[in-house]
């Protein structure tokens, strides 16, 4: 019997890069191996800080004056000019988590990707941007989704204990924060409050 008109497609991890087994030699002999080398922290860089800039941004201006930076949609100067510094200590906390809280086989689901910092970026930017008033209200929100989606997962107090210290050091490092404005993420609670509103303003 054959099998006609018909293509396999499918994606693995890097050998040792969970602890799963990878696919077998003889199975991988029978497909054609593409590998992709991973983005670069400057690409990251590039790529988050674009969308959490045209986020935070105003709309452009419409022809009958609304929008514009006059048109109160986007977020406050002081606010937009922290975008960058928000993805920065996003990846940094990724770049932390990777190394070191490693999968092993009682937490196979330690396995932290790329797919975390747009997980993390898109929950920040879930927030319209005339909802962040202040550089203390965006800090908060980034502490909530970074915890949201790097500590959540986390089985352990000692693993706990690490991300504390590893937010803490993200705020004090990229965000530039005195240890007296430092955010515990453990007493955050946002959602979407607002429901008069046809678009859901996700506020703390």
């Amino acid at each position: 019997r054959t099998v006609a008109d018909t293509s396999l497609v499918g994606t693995m991890r890097p050998d040792g890069a969970t602890a799963a087994r990878a696919l077998p030699a003889r199975l991988r002999r029978h497909l054609v191996v593409l590998g992709l080398m991973p983005s670069s922290p400057a690409d990251l860089e590039r790529i988050y800080g674009a969308i959490v800039g045209a986020h935070l941004a105003p709309p452009p201006a419409t022809v009958g004056g609304g929008g514009g930076a006059g048109g109160g949609g986007g977020a406050p100067d002081e606010v937009r000019t922290l975008g960058p510094s928000i993805v920065r200590a996003t990846i940094a906390l990724f770049a932390g988590a990777r190394a070191s809280l490693l999968p092993t086989p009682a937490t196979p689901h330690y396995a932290f990707n790329a797919r975390d910092i747009a997980s993390a970026t898109e929950g920040v930017v879930s927030v319209p941007a005339r909802a962040i008033r202040s550089r203390g209200a965006l800090v908060r929100l980034w502490a909530h989704e970074a915890t949201r989606v790097f500590a959540d997962r986390l089985v352990s107090e000692a693993d706990r204990g690490w991300f504390d210290a590893a937010l803490a050091d993200a705020q004090r490092g990229a965000l530039r924060l005195g240890d007296d404005e430092l955010v515990d993420a453990r007493r955050l609670l946002f959602g979407a409050f607002d429901l008069s509103e046809l678009c859901l303003l996700y506020t703390s």
